[in-house]
């Protein structure tokens, strides 16, 4: 199924879900027409699931890390970046989300947010970009 739809600061948005008989996943993708600017944007998309008392749980460098558990106390817990995946299961069923380029993510914006590692709603918010302040604050123009 291929949606395409006007979107705020861009030519066009694009969305793609694809089901493949027989295989045990689904395929989504959300290809943006972006129009340069220097005000303030962000572009999130938003992924629930019906996973009623899920753990989710992320592949970090070298291990695997579940949210609150394994953070430290006063740790960022809006903004968590992982490595190739993001799991979020009950002992019943469950989804594993995956990105489909192999870098790292950075702390230069790209990570997730998520509600809590129990949380009664399985929701994930995959944050492509995020300038909550305008251009020339962060870039002076010389």
């Amino acid at each position: 199924m291929i949606v395409k739809s006007a979107a705020a600061g861009c030519n066009k948005l694009t969305r793609e879900v694809r089901i493949i008989a027989g295989q045990p996943w689904v395929e989504c993708r959300n290809v943006l027409d972006k129009i340069p600017t220097r005000n303030k944007e962000g572009v999130h998309f938003g992924f629930a699931f019906n996973v009623p008392g899920a753990t989710t749980r992320m592949d970090i460098p070298w291990g695997v890390m579940i949210p609150e558990r394994d953070q430290l106390p006063g740790g960022n817990r809006n903004w968590l970046a992982f490595q190739r995946w993001v799991d979020i299961s009950n002992d019943k069923r469950g989804v594993t989300w995956g990105r489909s380029s192999g870098c790292t993510a950075t702390s230069a914006g790209i990570g997730w947010r998520c509600t809590s590692a129990r949380s009664p709603r399985a929701a994930l918010v995959s944050v492509l970009f995020h300038h909550l302040r305008p251009w020339p604050a962060i870039f002076p123009r010389a």
